[in-house]
């Protein structure tokens, strides 16, 4: 298209040259045409030189396009004055003077307006350039900062690599050591259980041998019994056992001794009466072997008790050993996190059910803690003192009655209850006390009563009233208990489901409504 260009404007400039008689208008037009030409081609150079410059960045292609644009416009707008002239050329020069000067000014204006476009796209060229070369040393500078920042994470990358190997070789001997340790740990528990069932096995052992002990030392078994059983007492409070044993065993030293003194005053009798009396021969024989025999016993009886008292000293200082052993274990266990682990937990769950056992006894229910404790350790230690079964057909028991008191009905009862003494039966039912007096009812007394029953909210289902039973014939165990609770003038209440305190629900009466039954006792 550039090339296009020069050659038509050649072949204007000689068509120019040829026609030197053209008028002093034509003269002006041709030199208007000539200046527009050349600064359209001195526009092409730039733009070739704009073009050449913004092949290095993408970012001035838009640019670049703006001024090609442009650019053929303005070769556009150079044809249709190029054809305008040709037009006027072949029209004649006679009769249309005034026709080429407005020809003539209507293209010096147009000549004004591109030279004005020509110089706002020098301008726009000048700018882009700068700002070309601007965004090349931009670049340059990026490149090698890059360049520094690509060294500079090279080596960074190479030492963090080199860490991290380093790291990698510490974690597996860590590693390593942990799985030696985790090995060790395991033994060592393994071990010490092995040690505790052992020595659990030789408490039970201790504890059937010192059963069959003497009387007196029905004391100190007891006490050795408690020590297997709690394992917790304290070493002063052993010694202090040993030492009450180290007495009982003097003690029964000096018994022996003054069995042998018994004995052997017995023996200077003997000797005394042989040579006092004329005894026969037999009677003395007899006697003799009476005494023999008494001497044997005793001496035997006294051997026994010295051997049951040494091995009851030793099986204590045995205790002793092992209590210290088993308190420095307790104390070493608590060191490592499965002690620790355990320690806590036990302390948590006490909690828990410390808080448990209040709760229950805010219910009016029972109970003994030391017992509570012991019924953990029997079936820790696996020696229930109830049957299995008892003990599900209790715990039972007891949830019923602890979700009963916390029931929306039994809510309701409560509030009518108020502060009157009462109690949960097993049912869910609630017993009150409206009224209890110290006469009681005697053996084979007639018992006379009215029975009110009514709705909660008052309105009545069945009165029956002076009803009269023989007290020895009351085998109903609620209603025996109504009547003993009493007393004569008595009134107790039962609250609770229709459905639980009849067996034949009344009429109009549904299963789930709340009823109460009164005795009035006479």
């Amino acid at each position: 298209m550039r090339r296009l260009n020069k050659l038509t404007i050649v072949s204007l400039l000689v068509f120019i040259a040829l026609n030197k008689t053209a008028s002093a208008e034509d003269s002006e037009f041709i030199n208007a045409i000539k200046n527009l030409n050349l600064q359209t081609i001195d526009t092409n150079e730039n733009s070739e030189s704009a073009d050449n410059r913004s092949q290095s960045i993408n970012s001035e292609t838009s640019i670049n396009d703006k001024l090609e644009q442009k650019n053929k416009k303005l070769q556009m707008k150079y044809e249709k004055l190029l054809g305008s002239y040709n037009e006027i050329k072949l029209k004649g020069d006679s009769g249309n003077a005034e026709s080429q000067k407005s020809t003539l000014s209507a293209l010096s204006k147009e000549k004004d307006k591109l030279n004005a476009e020509n110089i706002a796209l020098r301008k726009q060229l000048a700018d882009a350039t700068s700002t070309l070369s601007a965004l090349q040393k931009q670049g340059e500078q990026s490149l090698t900062s890059q360049k520094k920042e690509l060294n500079s994470l090279g080596k960074e990358n190479a030492r963090l690599l080199n860490e991290s190997e380093a790291t990698r070789k510490q974690l597996a001997e860590a590693t390593a050591q942990l799985a030696a340790l985790r090995q060790q740990n395991e033994l060592s528990v393994a071990s010490q259980k092995k040690e505790l069932n052992a020595l659990g096995q030789e408490n039970a052992r201790l504890l059937s041998e010192s059963d069959a002990t003497r009387k007196q030392l029905a004391e100190a078994t007891a006490q050795l019994a408690a020590l297997r059983e709690q394992n917790e007492l304290s070493v002063a409070s052993q010694k202090k056992e040993l030492n009450a044993l180290g007495q009982e065993n003097a003690r029964l030293l000096s018994e022996s001794d003054a069995t042998r003194k018994q004995l052997a005053e017995a023996t200077a009798q003997l000797a005394t009466l042989r040579q006092q009396n004329e005894l026969s021969v037999a009677s003395q024989k007899k006697e003799l072997n009476a005494l023999g025999q008494e001497n044997a016993r005793l001496l035997s009886e006294s051997d026994a008790t010295r051997k049951q008292l040494t091995e009851a000293t030793t099986k204590l200082a045995k205790m002793e050993n092992d209590s210290q052993k088993s308190a420095t274990l307790k104390t070493k266990l608590l060191k490592t996190t499965e002690g620790k682990n355990s320690y806590s937990l036990g302390v948590f769950y006490y909690d828990k059910i410390n808080a448990e056992f209040e709760k229950i006894t805010k219910n009016n229910i029972k109970l003994t803690p030391s017992l509570m404790i012991d019924g953990m350790n029997d079936a820790f230690n696996k020696s229930l003192k109830i049957k299995k079964a008892e003990i599900m057909e209790n715990v039972v028991k007891i949830d019923r009655i602890v979700q009963s008191i916390n029931s929306d009905y039994a809510k309701k009862i409560l509030k009518i209850i108020n502060k009157k003494k009462y109690e949960v039966l097993a049912n869910g039912s609630f017993l009150v006390t409206d009224k209890s007096t110290s006469k009681k009812y005697g053996e084979n007394e007639i018992v006379t009563f009215d029975m009110l029953e009514k709705n909660l909210n008052g309105k009545p289902i069945l009165n029956t009233m002076n009803t009269k039973v023989n007290f020895n014939q009351i085998h109903d165990p609620l209603l025996r208990k109504v009547v003993s609770e009493g007393g004569k003038g008595g009134a107790m209440t039962l609250y609770g489901k229709a459905d639980i305190l009849y067996k034949t629900i009344p009429d109009n009466v549904s299963a789930e409504s709340l009823v109460s039954i009164t005795f009035m006792l006479k």
